[in-house]
């Protein structure tokens, strides 16, 4: 049985101890291992002109960063009794990320929601660098609502219910999900909102919603009142038309909002 791989992208801004641990519960479900990455920026540190103060300032901004990383590693792994790996590099960010997932090959890579930012995350040039060097899954998730121990995930898919669930990795999280399954589509003409059950062997009750300006806004709380704790959003295949009619900019202007784990498929295009 295949051994899966998540790497979390850390900036060190959020509680990395508490997002591993969520990540640790998440891991145990599809079998995985972890390891972290975090890149340091020497220009940022970096404010005489002075070399010798320069390169001082970047070592101990590096052994800090390095052993409070060790230790939060070491912590929850033998907490979790799971194997935790982690780098520490200097270097461009973009670059040595690039690098990292083009060595380690992960089948889904973590990133933090900034939801002090005041532009949709999905628009934060690391996670569209991400989106499009890696052809994995993307789980987009906050230090505040992650995975809990011993819990079975109530999933939920965005516009797709077929393709968002074709990751390797699914079956596995399948076994610790609540059933059925939840599928939310916005189409064009419909009676909306209405229910049914698939005719699939595993149930799916489908809610369909007629497309509006209203239904955009409002669907984020209607997701959380359903009690999504991790809902699947596709990429979507290049050039392709959407039944829905849901665009880049609703997908985002939704999971920016939602207070949930967020885990965009692996079809290899950008959303």
């Amino acid at each position: 049985m295949k051994k899966y791989k998540i790497v979390l992208l850390s900036d060190m801004k959020g509680d990395l101890s508490t997002k591993l641990k969520g990540i640790a519960n998440f891991s145990k479900m599809v079998d995985a291992n972890i390891a972290v990455l975090h890149v340091i920026k020497p220009s940022d540190l970096v404010k005489e002109e002075n070399q010798l103060s320069a390169m001082r300032a970047i070592n101990d901004e590096y052994g800090t960063t390095d052993k409070k990383i060790k230790s939060i590693v070491k912590t929850v792994s033998t907490e979790h009794e799971i194997n935790i790996d982690y780098l520490l590099t200097l270097g461009n960010i973009k670059e040595e990320i690039g690098t990292y997932i083009g060595k380690q090959q992960p089948d889904i890579v973590v990133l933090g929601k900034k939801d002090s930012s005041p532009l949709p995350f999905l628009g934060d040039n690391i996670t569209q660098f991400v989106l499009k060097k890696h052809d994995g899954a993307v789980l987009i998730a906050d230090d505040d609502n992650l995975f809990e121990p011993n819990t079975n995930l109530s999933l939920g898919t965005l516009d797709d219910s077929g393709s968002n669930l074709n990751l390797e990795f699914s079956r596995d999280l399948m076994k610790h999900s609540q059933q059925p399954l939840k599928s939310f589509k916005i189409i064009k003409k419909s009676s909306a909102p209405k229910e049914k059950a698939s005719s699939k062997p595993d149930s799916i009750i489908e809610y369909v919603f007629e497309r509006s300006d209203n239904t955009i806004e409002k669907l984020p709380d209607y997701l959380e009142r359903n009690n999504i704790g991790l809902l699947f959003v596709s990429r979507g295949p290049k050039g392709a038309k959407s039944k829905t009619n849901l665009i880049s900019s609703d997908i985002i202007g939704i999971i920016n909002r939602l207070k949930f784990p967020v885990m965009i498929s692996n079809n290899q295009n950008t959303i």
